[in-house]
Parts: C-alpha cells; structure tokens; sequence
C-alpha cells in the first residue's frame, strides 16, 4: 500500500507542475453562431488550443474564438487546451460543444 501512495504522489508532483486548466464554454450553440470559450490560466503560461468538428482538425483556429463561416447542423466541435509555461505542459483538458439546431430536434439554450 506504502508504494503505491509513494507512487501516485510522485506522479502527482511534478515541483511547480501546471494544473490541468479549466474550461468555461456554452453547452451547446446554434449552426451559424459564433462563439468563445474561457480558459483558465496561469500568469506567463501560454495557452495551445485544438479545435476539431466530428474529428476533422480546425489547425486555422488557434485560440479561444469559433466563427463558424459554414452553418454545422448535427455535429459537435471539440476542444482540447493545453498550458506551456517555461518547457512545462500541463495535462490536456478537453470539452465537447454540440452543435444543434430547430431540425435536428433540439433548440438551443
């Protein structure tokens, strides 16, 4: 039991480690609406966003603003960020975003 705990702790800590950041985005949005998510972050630390619909990767989209230039009925983007400070990365956090619409059979909130 001893080893295990002394394991998981050294996992755990990692000196200054970056935490793994929080993620503030809607919980859905509309076909053609634009929208933002909130990442917390840690002073100096640079944030690397992911974004990608149904698994097709977004690489032009580089931070936390979406225009969706083609309406997306049915689908789900994702995002997946991560903190960089000093050589240091944190672990991943990543949110899904479906996007709905009046005929898909749900409404937006």
């Amino acid at each position: 039991m001893k080893i295990v705990l002394l394991f998981a702790l050294s996992i755990g800590c990692g000196g200054a480690g970056l935490s793994v950041p929080e993620i503030e985005a809607p919980t859905s949005v509309g076909p053609s609406e634009d929208f933002s998510i909130t990442v917390s972050e840690v002073s100096n630390a640079t944030v690397g966003y992911w974004w990608s619909v149904d698994g097709e990767a977004y690489p032009e989209i580089e931070g936390p603003d979406v225009q969706q230039d083609t309406p997306t009925i049915g689908a789900a983007w994702t995002v997946i960020v991560r903190l960089e400070l000093d050589g240091e990365y944190s672990p991943p956090a990543a949110v899904t975003i479906p996007i709905v619409g009046m005929d898909t059979g749900f409404l937006s909130p």
